[in-house]
């Protein structure tokens, strides 16, 4: 009865209300309290039973190991469930206080979210802890809970969301009766979730509210929770690629009634999944996650003590040690430690004799023990045991059980059982993993499966580790060749889903080396592309091989044409058929369509330029076509003056002949895009202007190339800070583009792309992130993830989550964008540039000013060859690399850099004037050019304040520090200069961690001050 007391009492002196009672009566905490509370009943329990004559107390646990090993703790555990008190007594805060903030007409929603690293106990936090507790209604004001859970897992038979949404349909209809009398099945009520669930939770409230009227209760004190134990299963699982935004629309819907709660438990290196989900990250803004921490060692002298106090076990001592003292040691020397120390006190329970727990359990003679040895040297003793062919047996069983995400992280999977026939040494190694508890049983629909116990076998076991190094790619690649093939299943095997490109077949081939695609849809799917593939490659050859041959064939027909007097009919039919053949040719040739070997396309252009210009001199048109087509290809690959060469003699032949409209809106707009990419604004938005004019006056109203005119326009006036009317352009093609259906997917992506540029240069981060996420998840699932258009998109992406002090989620962006760059563009490119630059600007503004500088030197030299000596584009490397070697006291070479940043963010008043200023004004100080440094600071101010005003958004102090740590250098005679850089570090410290590359330089400017400026201590 006591932890039920000390249950009560934790919930009830815990959290802000009650934190000043528990401190003013002596106690740290509630915790603490809790703790203090409970050795006194001990106490107090010892001494009746002494008194009623040397009575021994009976265990009060009776059900064998009090233990988990690497199994979650669940409500029939709850008695043995300890450490988590303070956790416990905080998520009930947070229930509590949101119960309260909705009563005071708070409209957030009710979802709780709980965070955390594998293996630190986030569902036997919820199973244990939560929803026991909330049986007893601890909660101020409600009277009833009903409590659902669902694990992704448990019942996925086919897509993700449909078994997710039927499980929580089914337990609906289970826990709330009378739902049985509004005429719906939980299959309809499934669907309805689905296809309309802001309807289908209007219904569950419903369902909710003749509960409450049967339980003879107000409706406002019933409450239901629906529990997702291991949330990110959603974005693992085979069939998550179908979508999981069906079940997020349900779930954000759900916690938006007034008496729903929405409860969850995901990986904390899953979150950034959840950013793909605009609705549902609305709803985390009023209700943010909450971060369960690894347990601290008080809480782990609990999670080893007190189960084994409740079952009556003591621990051995051996030279004066007691045992519990050194899992406690061991325990805390690695925080990450919980699974293992769960499966070590499992193993000693499992060891025991009679009512000891042993040291010779917990570290053998004969071999490794530990937290970490008892759990290797059971799973290689397992592995080892059939005598077979370890290192294969091990490597068919891991591939199965094993997933890596997208980002690297490898995760545990189920898989069928049925892959292994009985008399396999694959089948009696699962077998003897199953005994031993380390991987489970369990069944989806008909279907038996197999799954390891927890992953902290893939993160401790050395053979795995060794494993994953050579094989991680492997998985990844298996796993998005299962999505791509769910997606081309969802899309009815259409032929425009198949994965032809040259990544993508290389990728099919080396699976199917390593026998690692999975029956089924993706095995139909991996042979479907290589026979496309195969298909489009004899279709290459024979156009690489024809062209000239069909070159000569046009002009024989001018010839002949000529002859007969019928010149004209002949040279249109003449265009039309080679119009048709060069224009495909030469779009396959594009990196943007093909992804292809971008020095075989580069031939293949060469070829067709010099052939074009001297055999169609007399077909003008057709000439303009393929000119045209070649530009664009050109541009693909980062050859913009050849581009502007094609182009140019393009528009030339189209003032010669009558040309149809589309044609010449598209030569105008891939003119204007090769000035654009050259730095040329001016032309670009003269060509522009006229292919939007042409296109307006002479194309159908719903024509693509209007909203392709438009996009491309505002993409200059962007430039040009001519944000308005950049924004009017998008709106307007984006009003258009929304009702083209999937075939418009990507100038819907690229309008949208558009307008999010157009806000994040007008400054206007929070308007950006909306459409930039929309259009990154287009391009996602109309080109998949290696694409330069998807990689275009996440470098945007990133570029904002930057701007916001987003560093961490930016570097991801970037990091996973990198290895697509380097296969389309090759390792010289300006895209790549400009990445690797966004890259090692990252990596300064972290701090890590040695890995920055070959970054941004690589950019900066890729930048200068592609685009000249004076582009815009080579500010950003300049000014980085600036930055960087004045920290390391090269102020000489820094100089050299930030003059030249300096003259052309001037040239071009370049968006980041400002702090190229602020560089420059820092390096003239460590130079002593103390009069031109005051200058540049007073017209670095004066940008600051006109294009960051400090009323407008507080969050843009940080800019201001910056400035005020390097002009409080030119006031070392003021004794308040020292404070001033500790409240400046503190901003910067805000903004970019204490690690941020401001902090230390400002940390370095404080040291150089001299002493009589400093505080009185003289301390640094």
């Amino acid at each position: 009865q006591y932890k039920r007391l000390t249950e009560f009492c934790r919930t009830t002196f815990y959290g802000k209300d009650g934190s000043s009672v528990v401190a003013h009566h002596g106690f740290v905490d509630g915790a603490d309290f809790e703790r203090r509370l409970t050795e006194h009943v001990r106490k107090w329990i010892t001494r009746e039973l002494e008194r009623r004559g040397g009575q021994q107390a009976r265990p009060r646990w009776t059900q064998g190991s009090p233990f988990r090993g690497l199994q979650a703790f669940d409500a029939a555990h709850q008695d043995v469930f300890f450490g988590r008190s303070q956790a416990v007594g905080e998520l009930i805060q947070r229930l509590q206080d949101l119960e309260g903030a909705r009563a005071a007409t708070d409209h957030r929603a009710r979802l709780l979210l709980i965070l955390g690293m594998s293996g630190n106990g986030k569902s036997s936090l919820i199973r244990a802890g939560l929803l026991p507790l909330l049986s007893d209604r601890p909660v101020e004001g409600i009277a009833a809970w009903h409590t659902l859970s669902v694990r992704p897992s448990d019942v996925s038979a086919d897509a993700v969301e449909a078994g997710v949404l039927g499980a929580i349909a089914t337990a609906v209809r289970t826990v709330l009766p009378p739902a049985a009398s509004f005429g719906m099945t939980a299959a309809q009520l499934a669907m309805q979730l689905r296809d309309a669930p802001d309807a289908a939770a209007a219904r569950i409230e419903t369902y909710l509210h003749a509960q409450a009227a049967a339980q003879k209760l107000p409706a406002e004190r019933v409450r239901l929770l629906i529990y997702i134990d291991q949330f990110e299963e959603i974005f693992t699982l085979p069939g998550s690629s179908a979508g999981a935004a069906p079940l997020l629309d349900a779930l954000t819907a759900l916690a938006k009634l007034p008496s729903v709660w929405i409860v969850a438990t995901l990986r904390s290196d899953f979150v950034h999944m959840l950013e793909a989900y605009p609705s549902f990250m609305e709803l985390l803004k009023g209700s943010p996650p909450y971060l369960l921490l690894p347990p601290k060692a008080d809480e782990l002298s609990d999670i080893i003590r007190e189960p084994a106090r409740a079952a009556g076990l003591e621990f051995e001592e051996r030279d004066g040690v007691s045992l519990d003292r050194e899992l406690l040691r061991d325990a805390t020397d690695n925080p990450e430690s919980l699974p293992l120390l769960e499966y070590a006190l499992q193993q000693l329970y499992e060891g025991r004799d009679g009512r000891l727990l042993r040291w010779e359990t917990y570290r053998p003679a004969d071999r490794e023990g530990g937290l970490r040895g008892s759990l290797v040297s059971e799973a290689e003793r397992l592995l080892t045991q059939g005598g077979a062919d370890v290192d294969r047996m091990f490597r068919r069983v891991m591939r199965e059980l094993t997933s890596v995400s997208e980002d690297g992280a490898a995760t545990r999977r189920y898989a069928s059982a049925r892959k292994f026939p009985v008399t396999t040494p694959e089948y009696q190694f699962i077998d003897r993993m199953v005994k031993g508890r380390l991987a489970v049983t369990d069944r989806q629909g008909t279907q038996p499966v197999v799954c390891l116990a927890h992953e902290a076998l893939l993160q401790s076991w050395p053979r795995v580790a060794n494993w994953l190094q050579e094989e991680a790619t492997l998985l990844r690649l298996r796993d998005e060749l299962q999505r791509d093939a769910e997606v081309w299943e969802a899309h009815g095997r259409s032929y425009d889903f198949l994965g032809a490109a040259p990544e993508k077949i290389a990728a099919i081939r080396q699976l199917a080396a390593e026998e690692l695609i999975p029956a089924g849809t993706t095995s139909d799917y991996a042979a479907a592309s290589r026979s496309r593939a195969r298909r489009n490659r004899l279709i290459r050859e024979a156009a690489v091989g024809s062209i000239c041959a069909l070159l000569g064939v046009s002009i024989i027909a001018g010839v002949m044409a000529y002859r007969q007097r019928d010149r004209a009919l002949v040279e249109a039919a003449t265009a039309e058929r080679t119009s048709r053949f060069m224009v495909s040719l030469f779009q396959l040739a594009s990196p943007t369509e093909s992804r292809g070997n971008s020095v075989t396309v580069r031939e293949v252009l060469d070829r067709g330029a010099r052939e074009i210009n001297q055999s169609l001199q007399q077909e003008p048109r057709v000439r303009a076509e393929l000119l045209t087509a070649m530009g664009e290809a050109y541009m693909g690959l980062g050859l913009y003056d050849p581009a502007k060469q094609a182009l140019g003699r393009a528009e030339a032949d189209q003032h010669s002949v009558g040309t149809p409209a589309e044609s010449r809106v598209r030569t105008l707009i891939a003119s204007g895009e090769a000035a654009y990419l050259t730095d040329d604004l001016g032309l670009a938005k003269t060509k522009l202007n006229q292919a939007l004019t042409v296109a307006r006056r002479d194309l159908p109203r719903d024509s693509v190339l209007i909203s392709e005119a438009r996009d491309a326009l505002a993409d200059v006036l962007v430039d040009l800070k001519e944000y308005p009317e950049a924004e009017r352009l998008a709106a307007d093609a984006l009003a258009m583009d929304r009702k083209r259906g999937v075939d418009g997917t990507p100038i819907l992506a690229r309008t949208l792309g558009t307008i999010g540029n157009a806000y994040y240069f007008r400054g206007d981060l929070k308007a950006a992130e909306a459409p930039m996420r929309e259009a990154l998840l287009l391009w996602r699932q109309y080109y998949g993830l290696n694409h330069p258009r998807t990689a275009e998109s996440m470098n945007n992406l990133a570029s904002l989550l930057y701007q916001e002090g987003r560093y961490g989620e930016a570097a991801r962006q970037w990091t996973e964008a990198l290895p697509v760059y380097r296969v389309v563009y090759g390792e010289a490119h300006p895209e790549l540039a400009t990445l690797l630059n966004n890259l090692g600007r990252s990596e300064l503004m972290a701090g890590h000013v040695d890995a920055a500088i070959p970054l941004a030197r690589s950019a900066l030299e890729m930048g200068q060859t592609l685009k000249g000596a004076t582009h815009g584009d080579l500010v950003p490397p300049l000014n980085s690399l600036a930055m960087a070697y004045l920290y390391k006291g090269d102020a000489a070479t820094a100089y050299d850099y930030a003059e030249r940043a300096l003259k052309i963010a001037r040239l071009r008043n370049h968006s980041i004037l400002d702090q190229v200023m602020l560089t420059a004004a820092d390096v003239d100080l460590a130079l002593g050019r103390e009069q031109q440094a005051a200058a540049l600071l007073g017209e670095s101010r004066r940008l600051l304040e006109s294009r960051y005003p400090l009323g407008k958004d507080p969050a843009e102090r940080w800019r201001y520090a910056v400035w005020d740590a390097i002009q409080v250098r030119l006031e070392t005679e003021s004794s308040a200069a020292h404070a001033r850089l500790v409240q400046d570090r503190e901003v910067l410290t805000q903004r970019f961690g204490s690690d941020g590359f401001y902090v230390l330089r400002a940390t370095q400017q404080m040291a150089a001050l001299p002493v009589s400026s400093t505080t009185p201590s003289g301390g640094h």
